[in-house]
């Protein structure tokens, strides 16, 4: 069996304020492999941002280990880690990152420059994928000239020029109208069905249940999560059909769903592992 594209192990994070201790993970750990859709639910600020950048080795967990292909993320180079970023995966940011001094075209066909890419199929590349998310007569606009849900289609299709495996997409629907919306997840759900991976934080039930087949654990959220004004965060996940062939060859279910309520220690054996989530800006 290959490894998966993204594993996390026992991830925890805090922020020392000097006078106070931030703590926003407390042990999570999950996996996604080829063809597999994963959604993290959960309150503003409950550390959603947070764990994308783990994942995505934007950022040091305080202790745990974050693997890509079986390759620790600690034990890169930090040329290698930027190269892995760059290459093989594809970042949608909630604040967009758009470099203002650059046209729309030009903040797409950025990450395959900087991969040193072919720059004519680069070029037919980007302006196809602005097509795509419905652009294509605005890709000489400067980001100041375009709306925030334009903006939002242009990190996505930067996201996509170099063709990643991995998607790691924060409320990639967030600053779209419903038609826009539906639109961009039938391209992002396209994607997966060629065998990428994706991560997406949501807070937008209707988008994330596309991301799960079995029940939901929304409702079993415990009474601690509560107390402390927090809902706990939800992970989703749905199979790609590779996935599912391989998870249904070894017998088991074609989906899984892991709540993540707020304490990692004192669980009972038949409950998912447990993250704290603290506040911390999302």
């Amino acid at each position: 069996m290959s490894e998966p594209i993204l594993k996390a192990l026992d991830l925890h994070k805090s922020y020392d304020l000097g006078r106070r201790l931030i703590e926003v993970l407390h042990g999570v750990s999950l996996e996604i492999s080829e063809g597999e859709f994963l959604s993290l639910q959960g309150a503003s600020g409950t550390g959603k941002s947070t764990l994308l950048h783990l994942l995505g080795g934007l950022d040091d967990p305080t202790s745990g280990e974050v693997f890509a292909s079986g390759q620790s993320l600690s034990a890169m180079s930090s040329a290698r880690l930027a190269k892995w970023r760059n290459d093989e995966v594809g970042f949608v940011f909630q604040s967009y990152h758009l470099l203002p001094e650059f046209d729309a075209l030009e903040n797409v066909l950025l990450p395959a420059r900087m991969a040193h890419a072919n720059r004519a199929e680069s070029q037919k590349r980007a302006e196809s994928l602005l097509e795509r998310v419905g652009l294509a007569k605005r890709k000489h606009h400067l980001p100041a000239e375009l709306s925030g849900g334009e903006q939002q289609r242009v990190a996505l299709a930067r996201a996509l020029i170099n063709q990643p495996q991995l998607l790691l997409a924060d409320e990639p629907t967030g600053n779209l109208d419903s038609r826009t919306g539906e639109e961009i997840l039938c391209v992002l759900e396209s994607l997966v069905a060629q065998g990428v991976a994706m991560v997406m934080v949501t807070h937008d039930m209707d988008v994330a249940a596309r991301a799960h087949r079995g029940r939901s654990t929304c409702a079993t959220a415990s009474s601690s999560a509560r107390s402390v004004g927090h809902e706990p965060a939800l992970l989703r996940r749905r199979d790609g059909p590779r996935a599912g062939r391989e998870r249904r060859r070894r017998g088991e279910p074609a989906a899984r769903a892991a709540r993540l309520p707020l304490r990692a220690g004192d669980r009972r054996a038949d409950e998912p592992a447990r993250v704290r989530l603290a506040d911390d800006p999302d």
